[in-house]
């Protein structure tokens, strides 16, 4: 399975990795593999040190060799979503496939359908090469075959249904961001997603049935292909309701800031006297040096010093766009806003979600 997706990070950084690692970068895009990967290479191995198996050698070449197809796929989506200004965080492969993390999230649909569709474009041309090179080579095409027969036969075949499954329209594969893009010229944004994923829990249903009679791979994809489409046709809605939103939008005007040397027994006072939550430490002359969240409180000696529970987490500017303050991805639960030096306001995640409902 293939596809792409707008990266989770909401401050222009790739997205937590504790469960990933790194393998390599192309063309300045870097390569990840999951770690729920190790299991299929286990698998694969262990499938081909059986008595009829392929031998180990030949069956991780041909797990090496499916996977370089796969990246040559997203590498499609992502190039072509370079060239429309849309970088690409980085691509990570899955047992059942690869996803290519986008910056971003196309807006204009013709935009959309450039990018979803150049990765099985990219799985065709491998799948016609493939297989031109197996008939230069006189390698049997036919019956068709991913387990066995001759090597180059097997890569033919794998693009061909590597581009065909993703052509399905189903989110997030390929061919539901192509349906979706087209629906687009009918309908808005949103309603277009609405049907979208609609069509897509159809499929994914359908997937799950043909599984329990056909193969347990098909149930799980199926099941994942269910659950992604709902993710992203949460995440479309709330990009359509606060693409052009900005933090000053959601944040509290002129709150209530403290030194670093106010107690801590000081600060509880005052919050009996205010519905502020957050509150941004300053020094003598108005710097900010960080945040202090009222949960906090509750875990220290009331004469310590806010300076030194306070987090350094960077703040927000007025005019920066919610979507990628980290607010509205819940990266941040609260940040201080900072004009020309000083605080003037503080956001928080939960004003910030009130705008995706």
């Amino acid at each position: 399975m293939g596809g792409q997706r707008a990266a989770e990070s909401g401050s222009g950084t790739p997205p937590a990795r504790r469960l990933s690692f790194r393998i390599g970068t192309i063309a300045g895009i870097e390569i990840r593999v999951h770690v729920t990967f190790l299991m299929l290479v286990a698998l694969v191995a262990l499938a081909a040190t059986t008595e009829q198996g392929p031998g180990l050698a030949s069956g991780l070449s041909w797990l090496v060799a499916l996977f370089a197809c796969v990246v040559a796929h997203e590498l499609g989506h992502s190039l072509v979503a370079r060239r429309h200004g849309i970088p690409t965080v980085e691509i990570e492969l899955l047992p059942i496939g690869g996803v290519s993390k986008l910056a971003g999230s196309p807006d204009d649909p013709r935009v959309e359908l450039r990018i979803a569709i150049a990765g099985p474009i990219v799985s065709m041309i491998l799948a016609i090469a493939f297989g031109l090179a197996a008939a230069v080579a006189r390698v049997a095409m036919w019956p068709p075959t991913l387990y066995g027969g001759g090597f180059l036969a097997r890569l033919a075949w794998v693009n061909l249904l590597l581009a065909a499954f993703n052509l399905l329209p189903a989110m997030p594969l390929d061919g539901g961001r192509v349906f979706r893009s087209m629906l687009e010229r009918r309908v808005d944004r949103e309603r277009a997603t609405r049907l979208a994923a609609r069509v897509a829990r159809g499929v994914a249903v359908a997937m799950v049935v043909l599984g329990i009679v056909l193969n347990v791979w098909l149930v799980l994809i199926g099941v994942i292909v269910y659950f992604a489409s709902s993710a992203e046709e949460r995440a479309t809605l709330i990009h359509e309701r606060v693409k052009s939103r900005h933090v000053s939008d959601v944040m509290i005007d002129n709150p209530i800031c403290v030194s670093p040397d106010t107690t801590v027994a000081q600060l509880l006072r005052v919050m009996r006297t205010t519905a502020q939550r957050d509150f941004p430490v300053v020094s003598p002359d108005g710097a900010y040096i960080g945040l202090v969240r009222a949960a906090v409180l509750l875990h220290v000696p009331p004469d310590a010093r806010v300076g030194s529970v306070a987090w350094s987490i960077p703040p927000l500017a007025p005019g920066d766009l919610l979507e990628t303050s980290g607010l509205v991805s819940g990266e941040l639960a609260a940040a201080a806003v900072v004009a020309d030096g000083r605080v003037v306001g503080v956001a928080r995640s939960t004003d910030a979600e009130l705008l995706t409902r």
